[in-house]
């Protein structure tokens, strides 16, 4: 279970410290803050100091160990219901102690998962997140909790806890491992999956599960959060590419589509299946919301893609969205290769005329700057060719 020693006290770090903590007694009394005057209208000495501000407390109820754990903490009575609940006591009186004694408590009643958190350890480690990495004591705790404990609540916020602190851990990778083996859930199966897969990246049993659950679920919204845990663990897994693209054509749900396009976007670098789609979403979607997420993804994984470019290219002339255009000009202007720029200059350059300049000035804008970076890159004559290739121009603003 939790560890037993008195961590605050390291007078009582011995090895032959040892208590039976049910047989240490701890007064306990509910106290609730008083008020004191803003002000003091009597004399007070210069050495009172702070002590003027100190908190004052009142006494309202005292209890009995077992009455304090069962009204406190089971059934929240009390002005917080259990939500903040402060020990105060002098050095010594026995704090540390009843803390792990409530953890404990906690457990054995199944009311939840207790966080043992040291203030002396958080105050030589300096922060929330070293205090588990590499400490074999807290992994010993949590390795002997999955022994002994049922699948349930707390085993799955134990493994995933181990999993954090200890990646690699070959119990946790053992217990992920187990649960994917024998639940009937595919909401389990594929949290335990998902988990599996990043304590341990490349672990074959985390991708069949996830590829199981991609194949058989009947839940959409787990399908798709399948096929994009998929495609982080296993980047260009063409499964769940092409999952995804499957949920975007069939789905009629906006939110679904929107978080399978953004998923593509992370998982379909050069994929041709995974741009086509984001293209088609561009040229039928009526969500505003959901064409810029295609289009800044469309910006991840469309490096060189001649459809991708011209497509976007096309958005940004023809969007009435100011958002939407410049998201797609910031895409376009990470996608284009230099052999392609002469022609996007080509493309663009009507964009900077007077008119544009005067009736869209946001569109002159975004052609201006995606102009510019093509002629950083370009050799001048290159530049000037391309920039003269459409013909007779009027009115353009160099």
């Amino acid at each position: 279970m939790l560890p037993r020693r008195l961590s605050s006290n390291p007078l009582m770090q011995g090895e032959d410290d040892t208590f039976e903590r049910d047989r240490i007694y701890v007064p306990l009394a509910l106290v609730q803050r008083t008020k004191s005057d803003k002000f003091e209208r009597s004399p007070f000495s210069p050495e009172t100091g702070s002590r003027l501000y100190e908190p004052q407390y009142e006494e309202k109820q005292r209890f009995e160990h077992e009455a304090f754990l069962t009204q406190i903490i089971a059934q929240r009575e009390g002005k917080t219901k259990q939500k903040q609940i402060a020990l105060i006591g002098e050095a010594g009186a026995g704090k540390t102690t009843l803390l792990q004694t409530i953890a404990e408590w906690v457990l054995e009643k199944n009311l939840g998962f207790p966080v043992w958190i040291s203030l002396a350890d958080l105050g030589r480690n300096g922060s929330l997140e070293k205090i588990g990495l590499e400490n074999e004591t807290a992994i010993a705790s949590l390795l002997r909790i999955i022994e002994t404990t049922k699948f349930g609540y707390i085993f799955w916020i134990v493994a995933y806890i181990l999993g954090k602190i200890d990646p690699g851990n070959e119990t946790a990778i053992a217990s992920y491992v187990r649960i994917i083996e024998t639940t009937e859930s595919d909401d389990i199966r594929w949290k335990a999956a998902a988990n599996l897969g990043e304590i341990d990246p490349g672990n074959k049993t985390a991708s069949a599960a996830l590829l199981r659950i991609i194949e058989t679920t009947e839940s959409e919204y787990i399908r798709k959060r399948a096929a994009a845990n998929l495609g982080e663990i296993d980047p260009g897994n063409e499964t769940a590419i092409a999952s995804l693209a499957q949920i975007i054509e069939t789905t009629e749900s906006d939110d679904i589509r929107r978080i399978a396009a953004d998923s593509l976007g992370k998982i379909g670098l050069g994929n041709e299946t995974a741009i086509a789609s984001l293209l088609r979403i561009i040229e039928t979607t009526e969500s505003d919301d959901i064409r810029r997420i295609a289009a800044d993804s469309l910006g991840k994984i469309g490096l060189g893609n001649e459809i991708a470019i011209a497509s976007l290219a096309g958005i940004i002339e023809t969007t009435e969205s100011d958002d939407i255009r410049r998201i797609a000009a910031k895409s376009l202007g990470k996608i284009v290769q230099k052999e392609q720029m002469p022609s996007l200059v080509s493309a663009l350059q009507h964009c900077l005329s007077d008119q544009v300049y005067q009736t869209n000035f946001d569109l002159y804008k975004n052609c201006h700057e995606l102009i510019w970076e093509c002629a950083q890159e370009m050799p001048y004559p290159e530049f000037y060719q391309a920039w003269h290739q459409m013909g007779k121009k009027t009115n353009v603003r160099h």
